[in-house]
């Protein structure tokens, strides 16, 4: 019951955020309520529970993203956000690959994106990730080298941050993604298995 209450509390929180923040123009309640509801929900099949206009709750079914969304955290995200802004480089995204994916953005069109032992080149700057993580422990210890790619128009180059456990546009298989699939912004964690990641934003 504790568990409960302080979920509650802090999807309140991450809610009134939210508004404040702009994530959206709907009244506060249509925000709040439905996220309560989806607290209450909480143990319905993986997938997406419709939290309100704009807003929706996925459970993360990978570790892919870790250490920024852990596999089984479920989060709040705005489903309209991209619908009037460009997706940027570092965004963590939601996409639509068969099944919802839970990327971040390395590179957006026009870019030259290339790796090589753990590092990742931009535009040909070594770029500086202090979200990636490594499962050997070591940036060495990651996939064999990608690239030189040009991300074409419309389209994006997404990576997961657990590098040695994602599959992503690296993989010839998976590729790039359009734009048009993104299916919005991550905002915020509302459940974990972890209390101490309850409310957190997801960045």
């Amino acid at each position: 019951m504790t568990l409960q209450i302080g979920a509650l509390c802090l999807a309140l929180v991450a809610s009134l955020d939210a508004l404040l923040t702009g994530a959206t123009s709907k009244p506060g309640y249509l925000i709040i309520l439905p996220i309560l509801a989806a607290l209450v929900l909480g143990d319905m099949p993986i997938g997406s529970i419709i939290l309100a206009e704009g807003f929706r709750g996925h459970s993360i079914p990978t570790e892919s993203m870790q250490p920024a969304v852990m596999k089984g955290d479920r989060i709040i995200a705005d489903a309209k956000y991209y619908e009037t802004r460009a997706p940027k480089r570092g965004d963590i995204v939601l996409s639509r690959k068969k099944l919802p994916i839970m990327k971040r953005v390395l590179a957006v069109e026009g870019d030259v994106i290339e790796g090589s032992g753990g590092w990742v080149w931009l535009k040909g700057q070594l770029l500086r990730e202090p979200y990636a993580q490594y499962a050997g422990g070591s940036i060495t210890s990651g996939r064999p080298p990608f690239g030189p790619i040009r991300v074409l128009p419309g389209k994006l180059f997404l990576m997961g941050d657990n590098r040695d456990m994602s599959f992503d546009s690296r993989d010839l298989s998976f590729g790039q993604v359009n734009v048009q699939d993104l299916l919005g912004k991550p905002l915020y964690v509302y459940f974990s298995t972890m209390p101490s990641r309850w409310g957190r934003r997801i960045e």
